[in-house]
């Protein structure tokens, strides 16, 4: 008896192993399988006059014959085909009030070709939305979605720097402001 015990219990052991291996192994795709297909989807809407029609036929009942018979399926009309939603630009968002801290000090400078310097300056930009546009004693400068600015100009001489400086931000607001920086602050007349 104990021997017929431990015989079905080996027969349990390797029964559940051999299910185990079963369910972990590696499914082969069948060769003959058609390829998976992604209908759009398309809300419901009045039937085509292209699309075919199902109605009831009034013929006479047949005796069933004993053989199954295949039943018609009725063919889906064709997609119709939609257009991508058209996307309307979002306005672009504040952080508040539009304003920029004026420079106070030379970032950095460097000699110009033909006499003069390159002065950089700063101009932390507060509040508004990006992209910024920048202008400087009335002209272009440049643009930027960064709310540091680096803005270059030319200068001369060792006497005090008078500028003004415009930014205007995505969501239509505008600040203008003078900045002075005295002849202390210019690193190339020591």
């Amino acid at each position: 008896m104990k021997n017929k015990h431990h015989v079905l219990v080996f027969l349990a052991v390797v029964t559940l192993i051999l299910s185990i291996l079963a369910c972990n192994a590696p499914q082969t795709p069948t060769p003959n399988r058609p390829p998976d297909t992604v209908t759009p989807y398309s809300p419901a809407t009045a039937q085509s006059q292209d699309a075919p029609t199902t109605e009831p036929s009034e013929s006479a009942p047949t005796e069933p014959s004993g053989e199954p018979t295949e039943t018609p399926t009725p063919t889906p009309p064709p997609p119709t085909s939609t257009s991508a939603p058209t996307l309307t630009p979002t306005p672009p968002v504040s952080e508040g009030p539009l304003d920029f801290e004026e420079p106070r000090w030379v970032h950095a400078w460097r000699p110009r070709e033909g006499g003069g310097v390159w002065v950089t300056v700063k101009v932390q930009i507060i509040g508004g939305a990006p992209p910024f546009t920048i202008s400087f004693d009335g002209s272009f400068h440049g643009t930027s979605t960064e709310r540091l600015y680096l803005l270059e100009f030319s200068a001369s001489g060792c006497g005090q720097i008078v500028h003004n400086i415009t930014v205007e931000s995505a969501d239509g607001d505008s600040k203008t402001k003078d900045f002075w920086l005295g002849g202390d602050l210019l690193l190339w007349c020591d």
